[in-house]
């Protein structure tokens, strides 16, 4: 029989996935979470900006706390009928500075 010499099977990533995740967080509770995990903020509109604006309050306090640093901007995606101009207006009002990814739908 003979040996054959290990190798790797995929390379490995070039960088650190540090600063470049990013996670859903619904929940009030999760936002903490997110936060110590050292993970940015998906946001799907599904509950009022106001709401919003106080998870993110959780968040930011947390993050800076245990990371010493200032939070990654949020990301913030959904479906929209022709509102994409009202959200884009709501997000900013809520104080959230994010890069908005949103889908027009046609229904």
């Amino acid at each position: 029989m003979t040996k054959q010499p290990r190798r790797d099977i995929r390379p490995f990533p070039a960088r650190s996935f540090r600063g470049r995740t990013y996670a859903a967080a619904a929940s009030p509770e999760s936002m903490p979470i997110m936060a110590k995990l050292g993970v940015g903020v998906l946001v799907i509109p599904q509950k009022p900006w106001d709401a919003v604006k106080q998870d993110f309050a959780v968040y930011h306090k947390v993050w800076r706390e245990v990371n010493g640093t200032e939070p990654p901007h949020p990301l913030s995606g959904g479906y929209l009928k022709p509102l994409r101009r009202a959200a884009s207006t709501a997000m900013a009002s809520c104080g959230c500075q994010s890069r908005a990814i949103f889908c027009a739908s046609a229904l």
